[in-house]
């Protein structure tokens, strides 16, 4: 009985392993396509690297954002128009990937 059980936890553990690797690059190319949207769209106000200095309180840093706001509060932040900020326009895909990119920046 208890061999069943163990057995049947560690399926259930290696399912999980393989879930996860399988996920991982999924997750960097999402992350690599909310650099590229970062980049192309954010940047000219907005340091959209991990290592640039904010250009002020008007446009914080990418990484200050992804430091001081949970998952849901970006993603709701990046939906709605905030002034200064014209409304990005963006679409919940492009969304996800920018915030799998800003979660990068965490430190």
């Amino acid at each position: 009985m208890l061999r069943a059980v163990l057995a049947k936890r560690m399926r259930t553990m290696w399912r999980l392993v393989l879930m996860a690797a399988l996920a991982a690059p999924a997750l960097a190319d999402e992350a690599a396509e909310g650099r590229a949207l970062a980049e192309r769209w954010c940047a000219a106000c907005h340091a959209t690297g991990p290592a640039q200095a904010s250009g002020g309180d008007a446009a914080p840093a990418f990484a200050t954002l992804a430091a001081s706001r949970d998952d849901a509060a970006l993603a709701a932040w990046m939906a709605a128009p905030h002034p200064p900020m014209p409304d990005p326009g963006l679409s919940r895909d492009q969304i996800a990937a920018l915030l799998a990119y800003m979660k990068t920046l965490r430190n």
